[in-house]
């Protein structure tokens, strides 16, 4: 257990969550790919040139010859597709998984919120009964000194006393883990 209460960080917005930034990232990138695999244009015309000297036989004269090629690519679009469409399912992806992703936090941060609420709430009952149990012990204590209670109702009413501080300390306890849950689901970073 930490020496130190956790500490209650305001939230960062939603859209500043580091999981939502990365997803974001990731979603660009995808974007960046479907654009250059659309406006490729790697099936450029090409222009071949090639030198041969050959011969025929050993003392013969070598002849000399060159050769012009050029290609034409033709149904760049086609032969483009398969990477349009894969870059077009990567990106599909990534901006379904940043949504799905969002509403995730969303929900996680409001959960966590609502138990951040309970929990206070019950730190705040949990010392308001042991006030109560404290006033109440110290009467009987005094009564126990007078003669007015038996033994029994003084160990009885002490223990209602360490029950009621083990009960705040157990509060206490349920308050930091709920701001720490808080946190987490805010995406704070340590």
């Amino acid at each position: 257990v930490p020496d130190q209460d956790e500490v209650l960080t305001a939230p960062v917005a939603l859209e500043q969550h580091p999981l939502l930034n990365s997803l974001q990232a990731r979603s660009h990138s995808a974007q960046a790919r479907l654009e250059q695999a659309s406006s490729a244009s790697d099936t450029a015309p090409e222009l071949a040139l090639t030198y041969s000297s050959e011969r025929d036989e050993q003392g013969a004269a070598y002849r000399d010859r060159v050769k012009l090629g050029i290609s034409i690519p033709f149904g760049t679009e086609s032969r483009n597709q398969a990477r349009i469409s894969a870059a077009n399912a990567d990106w599909i992806e990534a901006q379904s998984r940043r949504q799905l992703e969002r509403e995730r936090i969303a929900a996680e941060l409001a959960g966590a919120e609502l138990e951040l609420r309970q929990s206070r709430e019950q730190r705040t009952l949990a010392s308001a009964e042991l006030a109560l149990v404290t006033q109440r012990s110290a009467w009987i204590n005094k009564g126990f000194r007078l003669g007015q209670f038996d033994l029994l109702a003084q160990l009885r009413s002490q223990q209602e006393q360490l029950d009621a501080e083990a009960q705040v300390q157990r509060a206490e306890h349920e308050l930091g883990r709920a701001i720490s849950r808080f946190n987490q689901a805010a995406g704070v970073l340590p």
